[in-house]
């Protein structure tokens, strides 16, 4: 008998520690219900505590973002070399037989073509190595130059008494044909670019310039005008799927639009004493230029338009023309006729 009233005790206690009572869940509910004001301390309370946490969170992320810009130029510049590694140098003619190397572009499968004028007018076809592939003697001046997809080559000629705005069409295979003669819409040409299955094509008359929009036959689709202001542009080139309009007198770069060329500069930098004509893109999207004064440098420019970086030149000869094959070397044409190529990236 003592046994079984000891079990029968212990049994609601055991379970009393198990469960809660259901009138005791209620009355906690309702406490809970009943005192909205406590809930609203408790808030703001917490308000109180992740306030000075949000407010160092932001600051750390700030001081992140100035510590990065601060940072980014020397970044930029740690991808490039102080000076020009010289791989190569492919002589021009002599002293009293000079020619320029105003253009130069590559093809898909890394040859590159070079435009040379002044005493002697030709276009050269190398390979990747430097060694001459092929040659077109002419007798006009080739100065401007922009390859095909196919590796074929578009020349724009220099603006002399009597000569035509022409844009002619070299084919790797030796073959040149006029692909465009221009004269009715324009006076005179510079640069020329190919894109997207459309040349654009500068072209200068009554001291105007505007930017002429060709189909593959040569035919003119449209033709762009600074707007709002009038500008003189020199060069054209393309970064990232977009066309830049080059001002000659100074390094100013200027988009293409759907119906105009913008007359405000959209590069931040500024970069004193260049030759706006020896402009390039690199493989990264890079813009390289180059300076003159007070000898020859090579200038990058980042991608956003925002940081440059000087390369020294071991040459003395003013710099005309630029580009950058397949293999990452930099292509040089200088007013001596001299070809370099050349390491620029560590």
């Amino acid at each position: 008998m003592k046994e079984t009233k000891s079990s029968s005790t212990l049994a609601p206690a055991i379970k009393g520690r198990v469960r809660a009572s259901p009138n005791i869940k209620g009355k906690q509910e309702g406490s809970r219900k009943t005192n909205p004001s406590s809930q609203k301390k408790r808030k703001a309370a917490r308000v109180k505590r992740s306030t000075p946490e949000k407010k160092l969170q932001i600051r750390t992320q700030r001081s992140k973002k100035e510590r990065c810009r601060k940072e980014l130029p020397g970044m930029f510049a740690k991808m490039f070399l102080k000076k020009l590694d010289l791989v190569s140098c492919i002589k021009g003619m002599d002293e009293n037989n000079y020619s320029q190397i105003p253009g130069i572009s590559v093809t898909h499968d890394n040859l590159v073509w070079v435009n040379h004028l002044q005493n002697k007018k030709e276009v050269k076809l190398y390979n990747s190595a430097g060694e001459l592939l092929r040659s077109f003697d002419l007798d006009y001046y080739p100065v401007f130059n922009s390859c095909m997809p196919n590796g074929d080559l578009l020349v724009t000629r220099i603006h002399t008494v009597g000569a035509k705005p022409i844009v002619e069409l070299f084919s790797r295979e030796g073959k040149t044909r006029m692909l465009a003669d221009l004269s009715t819409h324009t006076e005179k040409l510079s640069g020329i670019i190919y894109q997207d299955e459309r040349i654009y094509v500068i072209g200068h008359s009554c001291y105007k310039s505007s930017i002429l929009k060709l189909d593959m036959n040569g035919e003119v689709e449209k033709v762009f005008e600074p707007k709002p202001e009038c500008i003189t542009i020199e060069h054209i080139i393309s970064q990232n799927g977009q066309i830049f309009a080059l001002k000659n007198d100074i390094f100013s770069m200027h988009l293409l639009g759907s119906d105009k060329i913008s007359s405000e500069a959209i590069n931040k930098v500024v970069v004193d004493k260049s030759y706006s004509a020896s402009a390039s893109v690199d493989n990264f999207g890079n813009i390289i230029i180059g300076v003159h004064s007070p000898g020859p440098k090579i200038v990058i420019i980042d991608p956003r338009l925002e940081r440059k970086h000087e390369i020294r030149c071991d040459f003395s000869e003013r710099i005309r023309s630029t580009a950058v094959d397949k293999q990452n070397h930099l292509w040089i044409g200088t007013d001596d006729g001299h070809l370099y190529i050349a390491k620029y990236l560590k």
